[in-house]
């Protein structure tokens, strides 16, 4: 008997778990051009502007910007799964040729669901919260029935706020950092710099090799290439001054 109660729990976890899965079953629709209207809401004059505004962008960016817009969402599938989803299978970041320069926007009309997918060499000019404004002026005009106006006005932010942002922080040979961005950790690795070899009796060899290692690392590597480096910098010559 204990051992058949046991069998039926299994089974009915099982069952759970595979009826689970096969819910989550989605279709996923295949990319016409810069605008996949599966909708069919966006008029002729507002499609022409998004494929120029993905010309310009891919021109003068390299980033790769896609529209999707449905009817509909089904089967209760959240609008961040299925735009990632779709951003994977069209490859829109281009990951073949070993980039992330994507931008794909999301728009499901009557459920009134908008997404962002925004590839991480992309994330420099479109943080989270732009993406959250672009998100947002979008859903205003979805709530209004102006859905044609709402992928229009949609990716117009986004070819916006990409070039905007590129001539700072992305166009090759501008050579120019954000200081203002970099100020705090740039102070923080100086303090750390200067603390370390008090702390543990090391040199000033040891603070120079801290400081410039983690430079380094930040410029190349970002945050993590800062701390990463600077932790290098230190172990090498801890051990080589003995310690």
């Amino acid at each position: 008997m204990k051992r058949l109660r046991v069998g039926l729990l299994v089974s009915l976890l099982v069952g759970l778990l595979v009826g689970g899965a096969a819910a989550q079953k989605f279709e996923l629709v295949e990319p016409k051009d810069a605008l996949s209207d599966y909708a069919n809401v966006v008029t002729p004059a507002a499609a022409e502007k998004v494929k120029t505004l993905s010309d310009d962008l891919r021109r003068i960016t390299s980033v790769n910007f896609k529209v999707l817009v449905i009817r509909q969402l089904e089967g209760g599938i959240e609008a961040k799964t299925y735009a990632e989803q779709i951003y994977k299978r069209w490859d829109v970041g281009r990951s073949e040729g070993g980039l992330e320069h994507g931008v794909l926007l999301f728009i499901s009309v009557l459920d009134r669901r908008v997404k962002l997918v925004v590839g991480r060499q992309v994330l420099y000019v479109l943080p989270a919260k732009a993406q959250e404004e672009i998100e947002w002026s979008v859903l205003a005009e979805l709530s209004r029935g102006r859905f044609s106006q709402g992928v229009e006005i949609g990716s117009a932010a986004v070819a916006d706020t990409v070039l905007a942002g590129w001539e700072t922080y992305r166009r090759p040979g501008r050579g120019r950092l954000d200081w203002q961005k970099i100020s705090v950790p740039v102070f923080s690795l100086f303090l750390v710099s200067a603390l370390l070899p008090i702390v543990f009796g090391g040199s000033f060899i040891m603070g120079f090799s801290i400081f410039i290692g983690g430079l380094f690392g930040l410029v190349l590597l970002d945050y993590i290439g800062m701390v990463l480096a600077a932790a290098f910098g230190f172990f090498l010559n801890w051990r080589r001054e003995g310690k």
